[in-house]
């Protein structure tokens, strides 16, 4: 086989356009509409263009209340043996498939989420295989940047219009047209009221609700627990060596207390299955826990409460085999967390030596690595 070699260039966005009117009300479910299209051109020789191309729309009570054209671009270069017979139609699959796919579009999915998080709607995070539509041009967006405004049934909020510098809403504006500076500071203040909930306590109630929480519970000293997460086994000898980064929240969870995302921090580091990030441009935390993946950024707040109890649970079981090990708290002190922690510093940690030591010793060491290595990519990516 001849050889037949393709360079793409850093992807860049070529035109991106986002549209919002205010919505009345922020409880209504949204009804989501994604379209993506991808496209390419000859610009001379051996040298194309390709697009991928996103048009998202939301509407709330069948009014369309969100628009975004968002357009990613890479320049490709084909390094093409000119007797090679079937270079056209390689250079047709490269563009319409594997560009669009493995260069384009998880940049695209990823604006698409910070773009719908950021204007206030609802943040929308397609699937890693979302389908999209070849073609040959891109007239097709351009009509639905043009008729965008004609398919909204109220004007466009100020801000759009660009023809007032008044902050305060129209007079003849029904009692129900609040401004978008109140509704976000409503939306804010009820985020704040529904995340402060989330607690040490709170935690303890709910696994205090179970027969194995309780159980487990019952054999940690009341004096401890009331100490609060920091100063339990887990906490202190494990958890305390994660050097985390501060992901994607739910938006349940994006006020929560510093002491609380440490401990879900805590939890899904130390006692999930696997976790992994996608490495795309975005601080986005995948976890594992009972055989099923999560995106943490999109846990419905019903799953994430039933898995966030389960793994408090089963963290006390982790203390329990940390006891067992004898470890030693004057030696704690002297260690130093997160990426400078070693493997010899935890085998020291315990009294106990046994095959069971170094086994718990070399898993807990992996997976603080692992937590770490993620820190690290992401600020290489930012």
């Amino acid at each position: 086989m001849k050889e037949f070699v393709y360079n793409p260039s850093d992807a860049y966005i070529s035109k991106i356009l986002v549209k919002r009117k205010r919505k009345n009300n922020l409880e209504t479910e949204a009804v989501t509409e994604v379209k993506l299209y991808s496209s390419s051109k000859k610009i001379c020789c051996n040298y194309y263009q390709c697009n991928l191309a996103a048009i998202v729309r939301i509407s709330y009570d069948n009014k369309e209340k969100f628009f975004a054209n968002i357009v990613y671009t890479t320049l490709v270069d084909f390094l093409v043996d000119p007797t090679d017979l079937e270079s056209e139609d390689k250079i047709e699959h490269i563009l319409k498939t594997v560009v669009p796919k493995d260069v384009l579009y998880n940049l695209l999915r990823n604006k698409i989420y910070t773009v719908t998080m950021e204007s206030g709607v609802a943040p929308l995070m397609i699937s890693d295989n979302y389908t999209y539509e070849c073609i040959d041009k891109e007239e097709n967006e351009e009509e639905e940047d043009e008729n965008w405004e004609e398919k909204f049934d109220e004007p466009l909020d100020d801000f759009f219009r660009g023809d007032s510098d008044d902050d305060s809403c129209d007079d003849d504006d029904d009692d129900d047209d609040s401004c978008d500076d109140d509704d976000i500071e409503k939306e804010n203040k009820r985020l704040k009221e529904e995340a402060s909930k989330y607690t040490y306590e709170w935690l303890l109630a709910n696994a205090r609700n179970t027969v194995e929480g309780r159980k487990l519970l019952e054999s940690v000293s009341d004096e401890l627990v009331s100490m609060g997460f920091e100063e339990t086994a887990q906490g202190k000898f494990y958890y305390s060596f994660f050097d985390y980064f501060k992901f994607l929240l739910p938006d349940y969870l994006v006020y929560c207390e510093s002491e609380f995302e440490f401990i879900l921090y805590s939890l899904i580091f130390g006692e999930a299955d696997n976790i992994k990030s996608d490495n795309k441009y975005e601080p986005s935390l995948y976890f594992t826990w009972r055989g099923i993946e999560y995106y943490l950024a999109e846990l419905k707040k019903e799953v994430f409460e039933k898995i966030i109890v389960e793994m408090f649970i089963q963290s006390f079981e982790t203390g329990r085999k940390i006891i067992s090990l004898q470890p030693d708290y004057t030696l704690l002190e002297d260690l130093e967390g997160g990426v400078k922690v070693k493997l010899n510093d935890l085998y020291a940690l315990y009294s106990e030596s046994s095959p069971e030591k170094k086994e718990f010793c070399d898993a807990i060491y992996k997976r603080i690595k692992d937590c770490n290595n993620l820190k690290n990519l992401i600020n290489l990516i930012d």
